[in-house]
Formats: structure tokens, C-alpha cells, sequence
């Protein structure tokens, strides 16, 4: 999909990050890995001016379910962003 936007979302468990990491949160846990992947597939030849990365900390858990345990915490999603053309209209009415 090469005219398509990604936004490369990383996520960390609640637990703080550990005493002595290079990271001083998991703000700053969860946004290096969101950047390791935008690098990563700039590297396999995705243009970079069409991607993004955010952090989210441990502030966008999954729902309930939906997988279990820490390594399902610290996650990174991809995000395909959609086109203006994609988005539904607003309804008349």
C-alpha cells in the first residue's frame, strides 16, 4: 500500500521501567519503540515522510481478553491511517 499513512504506536505494561534503565519512563519506554520500527521499515524502504510514531505508556491498555500478560502490554501496533476518501460522509439530517 504504498499511498498509505502508518502511525507506529508503542505501548509498555503499568509496572514502572526498572531502576537503572536507559529509559527515565515508560513514555520514554514506549515512544523508542514505536521509533525502532518506524526505523526499522524505513530501512526496508518505506518512505518515512509517510509514517509516524507516538507513545502511549502504559495509558491505552487492551481490552480485557484480547491477549494476556506483559509482553501483550509492551506491544507495538501499526496503523494504517485511512484516506480522506475512505471516511464515510457525515449524514444529511
Amino acid at each position: 500500500m504504498p499511498d498509505r499513512e502508518l502511525l507506529i504506536a508503542g505501548h509498555t505494561a503499568p509496572e514502572p521501567v526498572a531502576r537503572g534503565s536507559k529509559f527515565h519512563s515508560n513514555w520514554e519506554l514506549s515512544t523508542a519503540r514505536a521509533v525502532a520500527v518506524v526505523q526499522f521499515l524505513q530501512n526496508q524502504g518505506i518512505d518515512p515522510r509517510r509514517m509516524g510514531a507516538v507513545g502511549f505508556s502504559e495509558f491505552d491498555p487492551l481490552e480485557p481478553g484480547a491477549l494476556s500478560g506483559e509482553a501483550a502490554a509492551g506491544r507495538v501496533e501499526i496503523i494504517l491511517v485511512p484516506s480522506a476518501a475512505e471516511l464515510p460522509l457525515p449524514s444529511a439530517g
